[in-house]
């Protein structure tokens, strides 16, 4: 009895061990028990490389404060789902792991030759962060490891927040202005102009005026306008000589910024609308539906008649009873 407690209390004990050794080797670095698991400084980032549990991988690049796509002709990211990223990683405070032995690695998919994702940050001095993602441990809640380390951990961390498409990270608002800046819009069949706080439809005719709501709906148009597909770089996308139509943006201060909107058929014979904005290097697809409103708005659809001046009171003073009229008689 006294050999099998004694065995016991041994095992405890080497059980204790291993997770004070696992835990304590989480890295005076980027973990310690009353600090942060993992802490990334987003400016002295260099990459980052994501890879996938079948291999796939992605190399987002950080250039001059910007992070960029390398295979998408180094487009820009978007800023808020890097930021969501890194600031999910940098919240995670270190608790008791989960686990530390290898079947457990295995187990929750957060061995170097099992995992769901395997992110490595790197700085012009080296690796910032080399992290293991794995299986599911709840809601928005990932298991992780640092590579090198036993200890397994369950960090609140959506997995889809790391993804493996170029697509997944691309800034769908690249195209969307600041109206505040402009001063005057050109489009085909109508330029708006600022007056104050208001837009204002240009050179109207005498008797006519704005309609505010219906400006405001195309002005929102344009700064909800998003692309569909990145095409490519204007040296490598072949273009017409000549736009089908241009929308012109003139800031308060600065240098004017044009929308190039072309039209051609495909073989299919469905139309595609293309843009490029001066300035950028890039070509998109736009949805026909998103263009439509741009091309075909118009003086007279975005104005309205002056309502007539009530001149009637005039009329009233001239017509009403005179007060007393007939005394006397």
């Amino acid at each position: 009895m006294r050999k099998f407690n004694a065995t016991l209390w041994g095992l405890l004990i080497v059980q204790v061990i291993l997770v004070g050794l696992a835990f304590s080797g989480l890295n005076s670095q980027q973990a310690s028990a009353d600090g942060p698991y993992i802490k990334l400084d987003e400016t002295a980032l260099t990459s980052l490389t994501l890879t996938g549990s079948k291999g796939k991988s992605l190399t987002l690049a950080h250039k001059d404060g910007h992070w960029q796509v390398p295979d998408k002709w180094d487009f820009p990211v978007d800023a808020d789902k890097i930021g969501r990223l890194i600031n999910g990683l940098n919240s995670a405070h270190p608790d008791l792991p989960v686990a530390v032995s290898n079947a457990a690695r295995q187990r929750f998919h957060v061995a170097s030759d099992k995992f769901e994702r395997h992110l490595v940050f790197k700085t012009d001095k080296g690796t910032a962060l080399d992290l293991y993602l794995g299986s599911n441990a709840g809601a928005n809640r990932v298991y992780a490891r640092l590579s090198g380390q036993g200890a397994i951990q369950a960090l609140t961390l959506p997995l889809w927040q790391a993804g493996l498409k170029a697509q997944d990270w691309l800034d769908r608002n690249y195209l969307k202005p600041s109206l505040a800046d402009q001063r005057r819009i050109t489009l085909p069949g109508v330029t708006l102009v600022r007056d104050g706080k208001q837009w204002q439809v240009a050179a109207l005719e005498d008797g006519k005026q704005s309609n505010a709501g219906k400006v405001q709906r195309l002005l929102d148009h344009l700064t909800s306008l998003q692309w569909q597909t990145l095409e490519g770089r204007t040296d490598t996308v072949s273009l017409p000589a000549q736009a089908t139509f241009t929308v012109t943006l003139e800031p308060k201060d600065g240098k004017a910024v044009a929308w190039r909107f072309y039209q051609d058929t495909l073989k299919s014979g469905k139309h595609r609308w293309r843009l490029n904005r001066s300035g950028s290097p890039y070509v998109f697809t736009v949805a026909v539906e998103d263009v439509t409103p741009l091309r075909d708005a118009s003086t007279d659809g975005l104005s309205q008649d002056k309502p007539v001046e009530d001149s009637g009171k005039g009329d009233q003073a001239a017509t009403a009873p005179t007060a007393g009229l007939g005394k006397g008689k």
